[in-house]
């Protein structure tokens, strides 16, 4: 066979090849075809491959060779090893060499000095309290917690009960967070009645938890169709979203500490109404979301379960759902204002 035709013919499981052929030059412009002699990775080895390097490259190439075939006979074992770049992880799993006790550390580290910012900083941290007792010295978080309180019970969310039998309450913990400004100045001190909801079990506390929320492309999506039509963006945040939802499963929890029902102290709250921390929660509120803007005639998108939209045309408003973050638009202004109201 010719060289035309070999380089040519595509079925290379089916032809036979007798003797030597060379291989076919090809020219890359000011390149030049190097001839790799000695020992050669085998990453680099194929029985048709050909290495183009520019004239700037001669040099590089004939460095990493020479430093290749060194490497290869100073060592005496020519293989997977002969390379650093090559070696395996064999080589490095081997015992500590020596192990050094707490007090020696201390010893040999050197002290550090905090700055006056270094130490703010750390206190502000922890201004911060994990539990009621600690919260409970604070008259600010005091009246956080008692805040948050009247803010359950105004919605009606539970009612004083004795617990069935064959029922376990769940527990309550308080959750404490500042608030702060752009300079750093505490601004709100917020105190949060969560739910150990991670002791729940499916059947008997619960049953679905799934809610939609709307997909970051989404929310692009009406960002984009708002900016192009010139509508403005209203974004309305749910205040305590969560308590909205009305549970559909018997729930009973332990009554919030610090804030027992004196001589009642084993009663427990039978909740109508969800909690923060509930494993149902999300859904409880979607659910209850989902009917009030049906009744306010939204229709839901079919293709994105957390869109809704009023109207047609340049009528139309269009709603956005992200867990209690809702994101409005539209050419009717006085409509949107009514819808938040």
């Amino acid at each position: 066979m010719d060289e035309d035709a070999f380089v040519n013919n595509t079925d290379w499981e089916t032809i036979s090849v007798e003797g030597d052929i060379p291989l076919p030059q090809q020219e890359l412009g000011g390149a030049q075809s190097v001839e790799i002699l000695g020992s050669v990775p085998d990453m680099l080895q194929s029985p048709h491959s050909e290495l183009a390097f520019s004239e700037n490259a001669d040099s590089k190439l004939q460095m990493n060779l020479e430093s290749h075939n060194n490497h290869s006979h100073g060592s005496g074992d020519v293989g997977e090893h002969s390379h650093p770049e090559f070696v395996t992880d064999d080589l490095f799993d081997e015992e500590p060499q020596h192990f050094k006790d707490l007090s020696e550390i201390y010893q040999n580290t050197e002290e550090v000095e905090l700055a006056d910012s270094d130490v703010e900083a750390l206190l502000a941290e922890s201004e911060e309290p994990t539990c009621y007792k600690e919260a409970a010295e604070n008259p600010d978080w005091m009246q956080a917690m008692k805040s948050e309180l009247q803010s359950i019970q105004k919605n009606g969310t539970w009612e004083l009960a004795k617990l069935p039998a064959g029922h376990r309450p769940i527990g309550l913990k308080w959750v404490f967070k500042l608030k702060r400004n752009a300079d750093g100045d505490v601004i709100k001190h917020k105190a949060r009645l969560v739910a150990k909801g991670y002791v729940q079990k499916k059947g008997i506390d619960f049953e679905e938890v799934f809610a939609p929320v709307a997909r970051i492309d989404t929310v692009k999506l009406i960002l984009a169709l708002a900016a192009n039509r010139g509508w403005k963006i209203h974004h309305l945040d749910v205040k305590t979203a969560f308590l909205n939802g009305e549970l559909e499963e018997e729930v009973y929890v332990s009554q919030p500490e610090g804030f027992a029902i004196k001589g009642k102290e084993q009663h427990v709250l039978k909740l109508s109404k969800a909690l923060y921390g509930l494993r149902q929660a999300p859904r409880a509120w979607n659910i209850r979301l989902d009917k009030s803007l049906k009744n306010l005639g939204f229709t839901k998108c079919a293709s994105e379960q957390a869109v809704y939209k009023r109207g047609n045309g340049k009528n139309a408003i269009i709603l956005g759902v992200y867990v209690d973050d809702l994101l409005v638009t539209g050419s009717q202004t006085q409509e949107i204002e009514k819808f938040k109201r």
